[in-house]
């Protein structure tokens, strides 16, 4: 695998959905690190990671909790107690790109949760609605905001990181939607199915065997 590895310019790790695929990236990154004496061709080494490695951030000023974050503000950033593994991820990510810029470049893209051009995260609520459920359900109040973005959007990050190589080693990729979770279930409701939603526990729902604990994680 390796040696088909050190062929390609770009290589694109995404441990934003499957956390198994976190070791791979690492040793990926790391095998192409000790050998950079030998690549004659600069590499380019994108992380997709998750919004998740964010998630306990504490606001930049407690008085004014809507001041929002940037991407020089990545080092102040707090993961959710399960992402504590992608978060070494992307500070192993940013360390290593940092010994020998002009044979790699490596950057972290931190994705809101990905929609459009079949579903993971929100595949529960879309397959529910299609099955003629007489209500979705929603996880908790339903009001705290999630983060999204199109999978074509992040794919147009993506590609535009490997042309430009930004300056910019760490960036957030979400959209400006800022809807709530009920918002979200809401809208599914109405186009797929009665347009009913009902609030359950989130002790119910992490009873939902269709729900991973990773995609309940991402939702709240």
């Amino acid at each position: 695998m390796f040696e088909h590895l050190i062929e390609c310019d770009v290589i694109v790790y995404d441990i934003s959905v499957d956390p198994d695929q976190i070791d791979e990236a690492i040793w990926a990154l790391t095998e192409i690190h000790s050998e950079l004496e030998k690549i004659e061709t600069p590499k380019i080494f994108i992380l997709v990671s998750s919004v998740m490695t964010w998630a306990k951030s504490k606001p930049l000023d407690p008085e004014d909790p809507e001041i929002p974050f940037t991407e020089e503000d990545y080092r102040r950033r707090k993961p959710h107690p399960n992402f504590k593994e992608h978060i070494n991820a992307e500070k192993q990510v940013i360390k290593l790109g940092k010994t020998n810029k002009s044979k790699l470049a490596t950057y972290v893209v931190a994705s809101g949760l990905t929609y459009g051009a079949g579903e993971n995260l929100f595949h529960y609520f879309l397959k529910t609605a299609w099955h003629n459920a007489p209500e979705l359900k929603v996880f908790g109040n339903g009001q705290n905001i999630i983060p999204t973005i199109h999978i074509k959007d992040l794919a147009a990050v993506i590609q535009n990181i490997a042309d430009g190589r930004p300056k910019t080693r760490y960036i957030v990729a979400v959209d400006d939607s800022k809807n709530t979770l009920e918002e979200i279930v809401k809208v599914v409701s109405q186009k797929l199915s009665t347009g009913k939603i009902k609030s359950v526990t989130k002790e119910e729902a992490l009873l939902i065997k269709e729900i991973k604990q990773n995609e309940f994680d991402h939702l709240m």
